[in-house]
């Protein structure tokens, strides 16, 4: 079977009893060996990993291994993680029985592009946010990003695309080596799952809610649907609007609310809830 090493910045992938993590367990059944190197800094284990950690090594189950790069700052994640990946393929992986697997074209990307330089194992890489995007351009991280992406997406031997939209947006050589494979979602799953948290009894005061779950990023367009609750506020003033979520647009979220004087009409909750 194929080992794969997968380059990832979740760092709920260090939490142990946390659905990401479950999730990873559930992907090493289909590989002879998953090895996740994490962007994390210092003190993101928890007390019960950090004390079953062999050698900054989490094992996540029988062939599942995490490696936090434990950096001191965000400027050291990509040395970090080279340096750690590198470590794990030379306890032997190689290019006839292993691939490497980046979860952005962006800074794991390049990860991911200098391992595959140095160690010859193909590289694999994801495609989950459409950074052609206006809004996605907005940043001067995210133009950085960007000019990462020419440098990562012709190196990778294949890539893998959320949506046929992201992938119409990409140049037609690094299209014609993408595949659409959209996030899963295990709707039965969701449906028999036990309610943990109850809406309406939290937020007695809206007899109606809308409900936004998502990340809370620019290209997520959250900023135009409280524009848009805004604007409908006054004809149902017993609507609610619950925003379910984290993100680097969390606080301006926030203080849009409440420049809208919508404090009492919108609630923000984190994932953890």
């Amino acid at each position: 079977m194929t080992n794969v090493l997968m380059i990832s910045t979740d760092a709920k992938i260090l939490e142990e009893g946390s659905p990401v993590r479950a999730r990873m367990e559930e992907y090493g059944n289909l590989f002879g060996e998953l090895h996740i190197v994490v962007f994390s800094k210092k003190g993101a284990l928890d007390a019960r990993n950090a004390a079953g950690a062999d050698e900054g090594k989490i094992k996540i189950s029988r062939n599942t291994f995490a490696y936090p790069t434990n950096s001191s700052s965000k400027l050291f994640y990509v040395n970090d993680a080279v340096r750690i990946g590198a470590s794990v393929i030379a306890a032997g992986l190689t290019a006839e029985n292993s691939v490497i697997t980046a979860q952005d074209p962006f800074e794991t990307g390049i990860v991911g592009k200098k391992l595959s330089e140095k160690t010859g194992l193909p590289l694999h890489i994801q495609i989950h946010t459409d950074f052609h995007s206006p809004y996605f351009k907005k940043s001067i991280l995210n133009r950085v990003r960007i000019a990462l992406s020419k440098k990562t997406l012709p190196h990778a031997r294949a890539v893998r695309a959320v949506s046929e939209r992201i992938k119409a947006s990409l140049s037609a050589d690094i299209a014609a080596k993408t595949s659409v494979l959209p996030i899963f979602a295990d709707v039965e799953a969701i449906k028999a799952a036990p309610i943990r948290a109850d809406l309406r009894a939290k937020y007695p005061q809206f007899k109606k809610i809308v409900l936004i779950a998502s990340r809370l990023t620019k290209e997520k367009g959250i900023r135009d649907a409280i524009d848009a609750f805004a604007g409908t506020a006054a004809s149902y003033p017993d609507a609610g609007l619950v925003i379910l979520g984290s993100g680097p647009e969390e606080t301006s979220l926030k203080s849009k609310v409440r420049a809208l004087g919508l404090d009492g009409k919108v609630a923000f909750e984190s994932w953890a809830d």
